[in-house]
């Protein structure tokens, strides 16, 4: 995709030089003036400077004439993407073009509507075959919550999520395979998560309680039932927070794992990092 295309135009002096020497003038259209080596004349006109950048892709022209420098053209090609967007009328829709740099086939087609977006692309099969490919999703206010409608690669996945300041339900069915799964997320308090997965297809299951104690502190513990294996850990520094932040710009976790069929011989980890400023 494209990361910036401008065009920028500049003043610059154009000098014609009569004799070996100038000195420079103040701005203005047109300027005659002489000096102990010679006359010149100053005009002031435009400078025109184009660059181009892509994802692997830029071009730079500098249409500077100030030295007599014929055009300088610099450019680099690798791997990239070129893509074209045009509006329909109604600004919430859009068809949008897009190309490999270089060239490998069919450009792809994506069209943009209110609730979602469909991607008509070329793909290659298992034989090395040429096939057009369809994906999509669609999004949609549904019984105050938010229905999702994703397909991809001949799968179709049903997704509704209903979300409060307490509870999030997220029940899924994919298609054709009908696998069916729930999430289901619950807080008792400020303080405390319950988060819950079941897959009835596999029946496999997971759950996570965390406890947290104002931002640097949590305590998590969690089983797999796939996995079969159960876990406890510490966290000091938030998890997804930076070191700097962290109590004394240290993040700690330790980690205590017991597997289902082996619990006499668990398993301790820590991880541990520190920032020193120099």
């Amino acid at each position: 995709m494209f990361q910036a295309v401008y065009i920028k135009i500049d003043a610059v002096d154009l000098l014609c030089l009569s004799g070996r020497g100038f000195k420079p003038l103040d701005h203005q259209t047109s300027t005659s003036s002489s000096s102990a080596s010679g006359t010149f004349t100053k005009s002031l006109l435009p400078r025109l400077q184009f660059q181009f950048l892509a994802a692997n892709l830029s071009a730079v022209d500098s249409l500077d004439r100030t030295n007599g420098q014929p055009i300088y053209l610099w450019y680099k090609l690798q791997q990239g993407e070129i893509s074209v967007i045009t509006r329909l009328g109604d600004p919430l829709y859009k068809l949008e073009l897009s190309s490999l740099v270089p060239y490998s086939g069919l450009p792809s087609a994506t069209f943009h509507f209110p609730i979602g977006q469909v991607s008509v692309e070329e793909s290659r099969n298992e034989e090395e075959e040429k096939l057009l490919s369809v994906n999509g999703i669609a999004k949609s206010d549904f019984l105050d919550g938010v229905l999702t409608a994703q397909y991809d690669k001949n799968n179709l996945n049903l997704r509704y999520c209903y979300k409060d300041s307490e509870l999030t339900l997220v029940p899924s069915v994919s298609l054709p395979s009908n696998a069916v799964s729930i999430d289901f997320k619950t807080r008792f308090g400020p303080s405390d998560k319950l988060s819950y997965h079941y897959n009835f297809d596999t029946d496999a299951w997971n759950a996570v309680y965390k406890h947290t104690v104002g931002k640097n502190f949590k305590v998590k513990a969690g089983y797999d039932s796939e996995a079969q294996v159960g876990w406890t850990s510490l966290w000091v520094g938030e998890e997804e927070g930076k070191v700097k932040t962290a109590p004394m710009k240290t993040k700690l976790q330790l980690m205590l794992q017991v597997h289902q069929d082996n619990f006499r011989n668990p398993y301790f980890l820590f991880n541990v990092k520190k920032q020193w400023d120099l």
